[in-house]
């Protein structure tokens, strides 16, 4: 499946179908296992899933059919299947499990895991209807929990009696074209990984991939999040999954912390998803959460008129890269007050932990018809962290829109596109002798703000420059640092409203701007120094079969990434291309990205080396 295609089809009919959902197929390669027709069960004579009477050749030497009504003495064949529980104990490598429909008051719990060659496969029997709820005796209905190379894939899980997935410690396991509904109680639906202990459990390569899931229809009396990411949950993918209704957050990734670091979900990707989310978050990473890729993702609702704690996206992390993302409908009746609307930076509140946002990338987003800002950062300064302040990161927005947010708001509010502010506690006061509120010099690039030119679309509180400011008033009082920003045209909230194919008018399809420049010159070289890494995604800090890297543009040259040093910011490509110092170097665009790459800059562009940091 190319993600950027069905995210465009997405974004185009989801005005009209914000409560129609269609999750779009993927294929999912490497890890069907080549046939034989060896081993126990039924292995050479089970009829073809599309056409019960045409034999085809297994894809695991072993086959089993499971029926709610099977026997645990059956032989597993097609006329006399086993059940459930009997499937769970002969788990083992190289063995399909076909479930035949039925409701299953039982859980999927393999006792034994597969290879990567021979994995355990649970799927439904060609359209059968196959409904397991698990039984209250495991944590989930499915329950993968320290398994590896376990597939399941094309059932429901109904009213389930737990939760709907657990794959705490879990590793290179897949949940494919699943529907989960009707969760209730006082469950997360989906773990991968633990909170609330120190005993490290790795959870990582894990693939969620077309499913459909559903929270909670109404809130419930424990905060709750329908995809969970704790702790050391690492290099797992979340792609092509529609999220409605969670009670808390609709994807979640949070570490445990302490006064020096904090350790947490790192280098997973989120991408080509549909969320909407009217109770709460579409997604928040709490402290620890670091280096995590989201793209493609179509942010519909968080929060409404009734909520009194929503953003589209919440943050307390580190170095997240946002990439093609929309955020619209967001935020919270009291946006006044808790600045939530499209994007927010939030100070991390919990004592002890030190913790702080920053270094993170908007690139190629849109947030705009958000109730709140479609940026808002609160920056908090306790005595206990008084002398951790000074490492707060500075965070980028390039080509991005950030336009038409916070309209939904009551009479006589004064809020802006991007709302910055900050609080410093007396005990801090106290220990430095003076108050001292310093502001991330955050970098905006090549982005839409505001709806017209002139139009003051940053509003600043707490710090030593306070007030509203338009741009170019910014750019002579705050230390943000503002680089070629123009306002929208005067149409561009009707433009908005009538169809969702807002991403189609980025800055960059006019504009041919780039997210980074080359820092070096080169002649059929494939060793590529640029201004930003970080923009980009390869191996091996983003595993290949978690998510393919990115090609990359120069001009007209196209290039596959082979390797990224991001320390050094240095791409290795695996086609030899030709470049000047200073050539802009940007994705190679297709489908919903613009129609064309990076051009060669002019020298303000190609001299422009402000840092992420802010620092020239």
């Amino acid at each position: 499946m190319d993600p950027r295609i069905s995210f465009k089809d997405r974004i185009l009919n989801g005005a009209k179908k914000t409560l129609e959902y269609v999750v779009v197929g993927a294929v999912l390669t490497g890890c069907i296992p080549g046939s034989s027709s060896s081993g126990d069960g039924d292995s050479t004579d089970k009829p073809n899933p599309e056409n019960p009477e045409k034999p085809e050749v297994p894809r695991n030497s072993v086959v089993y059919y499971v029926d709610d009504t099977g026997k645990d003495s059956n032989s597993g064949k097609f006329d006399l299947p086993i059940s459930l529980k009997r499937a769970n104990e002969l788990a083992a490598g190289a063995v399909t499990f076909y479930l035949r429909a039925g409701d299953y008051n039982e859980s999927i719990f393999p006792l034994k895991s597969g290879t990567s060659s021979k994995p355990v496969i649970y799927e439904n029997f060609g359209s059968d209807i196959v409904n397991v709820r698990g039984n209250k005796k495991y944590t989930a209905a499915v329950n993968l929990g320290k398994k590896s190379n376990v597939i399941v894939k094309g059932i429901r899980i109904t009213n389930p009696a737990r939760r709907y997935a657990d794959l705490t410690g879990a590793s290179y396991c897949t949940l494919e074209g699943i529907i989960m509904k009707g969760i209730k109680g006082k469950e997360q639906a989906v773990t991968l990984g633990t909170y609330g202990t120190n005993v490290n459990i790795p959870t990582h390569h894990n693939k969620i991939i077309d499913c459909e899931i559903t929270g909670y229809d109404t809130e419930v009396s424990a905060a709750l999040e329908t995809i969970s990411l704790f702790y050391n949950a690492h290099n797992n993918l979340i792609e092509g999954c529609t999220i409605t209704n969670a009670d808390h957050v609709a994807i979640y990734l949070k570490g445990l912390g302490n006064k020096l670091k904090a350790i947490g979900p790192h280098h997973n990707v989120i991408s080509d998803c549909v969320i909407v989310n009217p109770l709460h978050h579409s997604i928040a990473e709490g402290y620890g959460a670091n280096n995590n890729l989201y793209q493609f993702l179509s942010i519909l609702q968080s929060g409404s008129n009734n909520a009194d704690d929503a953003e589209g996206i919440h943050l307390a992390p580190n170095d997240g890269l946002f990439r093609h993302v929309v955020i619209t409908e967001s935020g919270s009746r009291d946006v006044e007050n808790r600045l939530e609307g499209g994007a927010g930076f939030a100070w991390n509140a919990l004592r002890g932990k030190h913790y702080f946002s920053g270094g993170n990338i908007f690139a190629h987003c849109t947030l705009t018809g958000n109730r709140g800002p479609g940026v808002g950062v609160a920056i908090g300064v306790s005595g206990e962290d008084c002398a951790f302040y000074s490492k707060l990161k500075s965070s980028e927005f390039v080509n991005s829109i950030i336009s038409g947010n916070a309209k939904n708001v009551t009479k006589g509010s004064k809020l802006a596109e991007i709302i910055y502010r900050g609080w410093q506690s007396t005990d801090c006061i106290d220990q430095i002798g003076k108050k001292e509120l310093v502001m991330p010099q955050d970098v905006y690039r090549y982005n839409i703000i505001g709806e017209f030119s002139g139009q003051k679309v940053i509003k600043v509180e707490g710090f030593e420059n306070s007030g509203f400011f338009t741009i170019k008033e910014a750019e002579r009082f705050l230390p943000l640092n503002f680089i070629d920003n123009e306002g929208a045209s005067p149409n561009f909230v009707n433009e908005r409203n009538s169809d969702y194919s807002l991403s189609n008018q980025s800055p960059a399809i006019d504009s041919g701007d780039f997210l980074t420049s080359a820092q070096n010159g080169g002649n059929g070289s494939r060793e590529l120094r640029v201004r930003n890494a970080r923009y980009f995604v390869g191996p091996p800090v983003w595993d290949p079969f978690v998510i393919k890297p990115d090609y990359i543009q120069i001009g007209n040259q196209v290039s596959l990434i082979k390797e990224i040093d991001y320390l050094s910011n240095t791409i290795y490509l695996h086609e030899a291309l030709n470049w000047n110092k200073g050539d802009g170097v940007s994705y190679e665009y297709k489908g919903l990205r613009p129609d064309r790459g990076a051009f060669e800059s002019d020298d303000n562009r190609a001299n422009g080396t402000i840092d992420i940091d802010g620092n020239n």
